[in-house]
């Protein structure tokens, strides 16, 4: 397989504050290889600049925006359809990730 082991999907909006935060902790994921599908369901404030900024700085980190303001549900939808990895895991934009997670649930 050549693709990333696991797709992070983050549903960000008005997230500025704490986005940084949540795709760290993704991206420091051990043992495993990772995508970070960010999706900005039209936040107001400067959420998508800065995962369009953070996509730019990291190939494995994706970033889209929704054209108008469709609620979670519809930003990991359209996460779900950019991501390429062989499992998927939720992070919400204001939580992080332990280094470990997501490699001990995929040994499961």
């Amino acid at each position: 397989m050549t693709g990333p082991d696991v797709s992070i999907i983050i549903a960000a909006w008005k997230s500025e504050g704490s986005l940084s935060r949540a795709v760290s902790s993704a991206l420091a994921t051990k043992d495993l290889g990772v995508e970070v599908v960010i999706v900005d369901d039209m936040s107001p404030d400067g959420t998508y600049a800065l995962a369009k900024r953070l996509a730019g700085d990291d190939p494995r980190i994706i970033a889209d925006r929704l054209p108008v303001n469709c609620g979670p549900s519809a930003a990991r939808n359209r996460a779900l359809a950019l991501a390429t990895g062989r499992f998927i895991a939720v992070l919400d934009a204001d939580d992080a990730f332990a280094p470990d997670r997501l490699s001990a649930l995929v040994k499961h």
